[in-house]
């Protein structure tokens, strides 16, 4: 039989070990290139509160509901493939001064044995040349680095094999983003758009900037949802579970009141219709309200969508004992300035482009209060993506915990990692 007839092959299982979930996806090819993938089987759980901020505890406990989670959610074969947290791979960038007839390596590995302490060889290594920069009137060659420790890839790895999977790739998180939008930059003359990629999670937030499908600069920020509700939780006195809930219920509330009187509830509760990234080439299967929205206006986060009404920020006063909108902005100000550094730094290495977007993925973007603030300092266009959308549905698919009525920006590392080349 011709091989053209034959069934593609699923992707490897991906593995997401998230602060606030534990995410399982696995796609198969589209029938061509252009064609969006099928999903197969995807799975989630949430993290107790209790083990949010133990690290150790935490992945442990997703490890051993792992072999639950694939059975229940009927996934295809062992191969798999996962995301290293945040907070264990180092992300920097570096510059070097080239030697002729050396290789940049061993030259990149003594600058990180300065930044991190470590011998490199106990580092794996990942590095980009992003271009040559001047520093102190000395041609240096800048080079976006990713390591890291090899212990940590094999705990990893240790991990699936105690689920019986075989391992055949472990990625960081901010390359994993980046692969998820290989469909929408995919024109040679993608190359010229820039664009700014912004993973709002719950532990960590992860910036990646982009000319078409190449990473030219990524940063980690230690600053997430968490840190909200503990800002929040700190200037009331609630505990953190019940400042989050209070922070969710105001994002559903303000949502809410932007919705015409008598219009539906929009899919991803918190995210008004104007907010998620379906349409142009992300979200092929977009409901028509939503390609509605997108012939009527340009879909900026921030701007007020046609037939919605902005209502004053007197519509929703705060208590006077519980001063939840301050302590979250002193926040929310602070992640913005970290991403707004990062944004000065791409500037500066790239003097003669402007930023053409930014999009925002991760299970916090669904706070679409965050997203607007961000964008609306940056003064950039800019749209909440919703990966999951774009996606096939097989006749057989089987999901566990997960709601495809709704927007799901936090499934973009997942379908990265699905689409991400396997190293083993």
């Amino acid at each position: 039989m011709p091989l053209s007839f034959l069934k593609p092959s699923p992707s490897p299982i991906a593995v997401d070990f998230g602060t606030a979930s534990l995410k399982l996806l696995q796609v198969e090819p589209g029938p061509s290139k252009e064609a969006p993938p099928t999903l197969v089987a995807a799975a989630a759980l949430d993290t107790p509160d209790e083990l949010i901020d133990k690290d150790n505890e935490r992945l442990a406990w997703q490890v051993d509901s792992l072999p639950a989670l694939m059975k229940q959610a009927g996934f295809k074969g062992r191969r798999a493939v996962c995301s290293v947290s945040a907070s264990h791979a180092f992300v920097q960038h570096v510059q070097v001064q080239k030697i002729e007839g050396m290789p940049v390596l061993p030259l990149l590995a003594e600058q990180l044995r300065g930044f991190t302490g470590r011998d490199p060889t106990q580092l794996i290594l990942r590095h980009i040349e992003v271009g040559e920069v001047v520093r102190s009137g000395n041609k240096l060659t800048e080079i976006l680095t990713i390591a890291i420790p090899r212990e940590v890839v094999f705990a990893y790895m240790k991990a699936l094999k105690g689920c019986k999977l075989d391992p055949v790739g472990v990625h960081c998180e901010h390359m994993a983003l980046l692969r998820t939008f290989d469909s929408i930059t995919r024109r040679e003359t993608d190359v010229n758009l820039t664009s700014l990629y912004v993973d709002l999670g719950y532990g960590y937030t992860k910036v990646v900037m982009a000319h078409g499908r190449e990473a030219v600069l990524a940063k980690t920020i230690t600053l997430g949802g968490k840190h909200l509700d503990l800002a929040i939780a700190q200037a009331t006195g609630l505990g953190r579970a019940d400042a989050r809930l209070r922070r969710c219920m105001k994002a559903e509330a303000r949502a809410e009141a932007r919705r015409p009187i008598g219009a539906p509830a929009p899919a991803g509760g918190a995210l008004p219709p104007n907010a998620s990234f379906g349409g142009a080439g992300l979200a092929a299967a977009a409901r028509d309200a939503e390609k509605a929205a997108i012939a009527a206006e340009e879909r900026r986060v921030g701007a007020t969508p046609a037939g919605h009404c902005e209502l004053p920020s007197e519509a929703f006063p705060e208590p006077a004992a519980a001063p939840t909108a301050a302590a979250a902005r002193e926040a929310m100000d602070t992640l913005t300035e970290e991403v707004a550094m990062t944004l000065r730094y791409y500037q500066a290495l790239f003097p003669q482009r402007k930023v053409d977007r930014a999009i925002f993925v991760g299970g916090e973007s669904r706070q679409i209060d965050v997203c607007r603030h961000i964008a609306k300092s940056l003064r950039l266009p800019a749209q909440v993506a919703d990966p999951v959308s774009r996606l096939g549905r097989s006749q057989n698919a089987s999901f566990q915990n997960l709601d495809l009525a709704q927007s799901q920006p936090g499934w973009a590392v997942p379908l990265g990692l699905c689409l991400s080349p396997t190293e083993l």
